[in-house]
């Protein structure tokens, strides 16, 4: 069982290690003066497919890197400290649906970078809170809103340069997935729940040695007044 102390330190030790690869990327193509934008996704080609695996360690500038690197890293945390058992399964989903979208929906285009896993990491961590109705995940939603509310406008095309639909991509899948995830919990709640009201009720009688034993007295000593 966890303290809370180590519970949070862990949950910062994955979205940690996974922004530090991000840096090292970044810092390589920085040292050698190369680029590997072109394991981006480019939408609708087979060249593009690898992109929704390696898309997210990739970034056009450090400006870009950076601002991706901190909400990644605080909602990533979010992520391990409520969901531990079941946050790589979460962040695989939104990962894999994020690039998923773009590459069937984007323009034509080399799209990186992690910002649709943070939309996604948003999008879920928000709704989860709400679909769920748990009160921990409802006051995280709140503190998520207030700090990162001026994510909304990342999902519709204002700025040039920028991949919106790696953004609305990661918004919806977060959503969905959250909307899913409720209603999972929600039906295996259910099910453990009637799973213990049918063993309560055809459950064994407790027959111990000692009621054996005072059973087999009373039918012997019934018997006996029968024979008289």
């Amino acid at each position: 069982m966890f303290s809370e102390r180590k519970r949070l330190i862990y949950s910062f030790i994955y979205p940690t290690l996974l922004v530090l690869v991000l840096w090292i990327v970044k810092l390589f193509e920085y040292v050698y003066d190369t680029s590997f934008a072109n394991f981006g996704i480019y939408p609708q080609t087979i060249k593009g497919l690898a992109g929704i695996l390696f898309a997210p360690f990739l970034h056009g500038d450090f400006d870009h890197l950076l601002s991706n690197s901190f909400p990644l890293l605080v909602l990533g945390a979010a992520l391990f400290y409520f969901f531990r058992q079941k946050a790589f399964t979460i962040l695989a989903v939104l990962w894999m649906g994020t690039g998923i979208w773009v590459w069937i929906s984007a323009r034509e285009s080399y799209h990186i970078g992690a910002s649709g896993i943070v939309y996604g990491l948003a999008g879920f961590l928000v709704f989860v809170g709400v679909f769920t109705k748990n009160r921990a995940l409802a006051a995280l939603s709140l503190v998520i809103i207030f700090f990162y509310g001026g994510m909304i406008w990342g999902i519709f095309p204002t700025e040039r340069g920028i991949s919106w639909e790696s953004h609305l991509g990661g918004a919806l899948t977060g959503v969905i997935y959250a909307l899913w995830y409720a209603r999972s919990e929600k039906s295996e709640h259910k099910i453990v729940k009637n799973k213990e009201l049918w063993e309560d009720e055809f459950s064994t009688p407790d027959i111990s040695d000692t009621n054996i034993k005072e059973i087999n007295y009373e039918f012997l000593e019934n018997d006996s007044e029968s024979d008289r």
